[in-house]
């Protein structure tokens, strides 16, 4: 299995927000910092997670959903944004 950088989680999980509109269930993924995917509580966590696991059926090819994995895997495992 191949690991990720933290850098590389960051910068996937904080691209997901451009793919969502306002009204979309997904719309947790828009409260990331920019460059910071971590979590900022661990509600919002709770709340990606089950977007991004609703998403796993729908994936389109292998690499999209080994994308998907090592996002939920990070999301899943990351220590929460410090507050700032």
């Amino acid at each position: 299995m191949r690991i990720i950088t933290k850098e590389r989680a960051f910068a996937l999980a904080s691209q997901w927000g451009s793919f969502m509109h306002a009204t979309d269930p997904g719309q947790c993924l828009y409260t990331f910092h920019t460059n910071d995917g971590r979590p900022l509580t661990e509600e919002h966590r709770l709340e990606c997670l089950r977007w991004l696991r609703s998403k796993q059926t729908q994936t389109r090819s292998d690499r999209e959903a080994d994308e998907l994995m090592k996002l939920i895997r990070f999301m899943a495992n990351t220590p929460l944004r410090p507050l700032q």
